[in-house]
């Protein structure tokens, strides 16, 4: 891009953004993007690929849409069983919880939330040597009953 003589460089922004979206708007514009006859199509390694269920992986309404369902998918979830988690904290795809009930109700509850969506599946990670790993961090429990954590790698076949 060259620059004619005359020209002048200019910025925009939206003054409150966030407190002047239309709701109905905005649930018009994601219903035409996500709408199954809406064609979506992405490039990798020379190829292109047409999307035929989900969001587009890398697009940034994708990360929106995932945020919003999992939402709408946690509220289900925690209001429709008696056997809460003491935490539940939830990170996207990532749930980190403290388990009260013992380990034949987890196994329970394990299957009660992959029993929520006919889409949505968990995989489920009990902690091992007093050790469970959420978003590369491993967390552990001191005697004090306090928390210890430290960043977590995955081994690998080279180490």
């Amino acid at each position: 891009m060259k620059f004619d003589l005359g020209d002048s460089l200019v910025s925009f922004d939206v003054v409150s953004l966030y407190t002047k979206i239309p709701i109905k708007e905005a649930i018009d514009v994601i219903f035409h993007l996500t709408h199954p006859d809406t064609t979506t199509f992405f490039y990798f390694e020379g190829e292109f690929y047409k999307i035929t269920y989900g969001v587009a992986m890398g697009s940034p309404l994708s990360h929106i849409i995932a945020n919003l369902f999992m939402d709408g998918f946690e509220s289900k979830v925690l209001s429709s069983t008696i056997l809460n988690l003491k935490i539940w904290k939830i990170f996207v795809d990532d749930t980190y919880g403290i388990w009260l009930h013992g380990p034949n109700m987890l196994n329970i509850y394990f299957h009660h939330i992959n029993n929520q969506s006919n889409s949505i599946n968990f995989n489920m990670e009990q902690e091992f040597d007093g050790f469970p790993c959420f978003l590369d961090v491993l967390i552990s429990m001191k005697v004090d009953g306090s928390f210890f954590h430290q960043v977590y790698q995955n081994k690998t076949h080279i180490e």
